[in-house]
């Protein structure tokens, strides 16, 4: 799945395995904000 905002774009992946095991594959290469697209810091 490609996500993307302002700051580029981002590609998630992810692969269920045994069980309830699922691995989750983050590409950021292409993507210049503070963590994802989509996330907004919470101020405390």
């Amino acid at each position: 799945m490609k996500i993307s905002d302002k700051f580029g774009e981002a590609i998630i992946s992810s692969v269920k395995t045994f069980g309830d095991t699922v691995h989750t594959f983050v590409e950021r290469e292409t993507y210049f904000g503070p963590f994802l697209p989509g996330f907004s810091p919470k101020n405390s």
